[in-house]
């Protein structure tokens, strides 16, 4: 798989907005080296890139696998901040020194810059013995907690 720095200016420079700009192609942030991802079809979006198929991601220790995926630029910069996740999403982090986290859902939202992650409808999240269900699961990795719980 090839790796290629994602640039507005690489994406201005398709002139047909959902243009495919990439197949089987891995891409990496470059305003931020820790985030990697790839994705198997991604077309330009007015906010960022639309990963329409096979979207995976890694970030400072969480793994994240969805179906179709929206990368949220910073207002004014080539960095992705925010993902919203669709189709069947797949999460596993580090929750602590001792248990790894996994969990499923139907969406998702993802917040690179404080490192929290929303799961939505369906979910099912598992930290070493404990399993947590309900219709949305909020848990913050920089604080190792669950934030919040809609059953």
């Amino acid at each position: 798989m090839k790796k290629i720095s994602i640039r507005r200016t690489a994406i201005a420079a398709s002139a047909v907005t959902g243009l495919v700009l990439a197949l089987g192609f891995a891409f990496a942030g470059r305003a931020d080296a820790s985030l990697e991802q790839s994705c198997d079809e991604l077309l330009r979006h007015e906010h960022g890139l639309l990963c329409n198929s096979g979207f995976r991601a890694i970030d400072r220790g969480i793994e994240i696998r969805a179906g179709r995926a929206l990368l949220w630029y910073e207002q004014g910069s080539e960095r992705v901040h925010r993902m919203w996740l669709t189709d069947g999403v797949l999460v596993t982090f580090n929750a602590d020194a001792d248990n790894v986290a996994q969990g499923s859902s139907n969406q998702a939202e993802y917040r690179l810059d404080k490192r929290e992650i929303a799961l939505l409808g369906g979910v099912n999240l598992s930290v070493g013995e404990t399993t947590v269900t309900g219709e949305r699961v909020e848990y913050s990795l920089n604080l190792g907690r669950l934030l919040r719980r809609t059953r």
